[in-house]
């Protein structure tokens, strides 16, 4: 299962740096927006492994399991 993550993410990360290296020409604005998304990505991180924690704790993982396949979908 880690070696997936760890795929996953290193599929995902650096798609991301590229795009954003892309949009900004100014270097000001290019460390704005890479801090931007290094803050994004780790409260996304957060806030998702928390919830389904806290979710898998009075629901259990098959809910967990569905709802993160329906915002797949989504």
């Amino acid at each position: 299962m880690i070696a997936l993550a760890s795929i996953g993410t290193g599929l995902f990360k650096p798609q991301t740096n590229s795009i954003t290296g892309k949009l900004f020409s100014d270097p000001k604005d290019l460390d704005m927006a890479f801090s931007t998304q290094y803050s994004m990505v780790n409260l996304g991180s957060f806030i998702g492994t928390t919830s389904v924690g806290l979710i898998a704790g009075v629901r259990g993982y098959r809910i967990c399991f569905l709802g993160l396949a329906l915002s797949l979908c989504w």
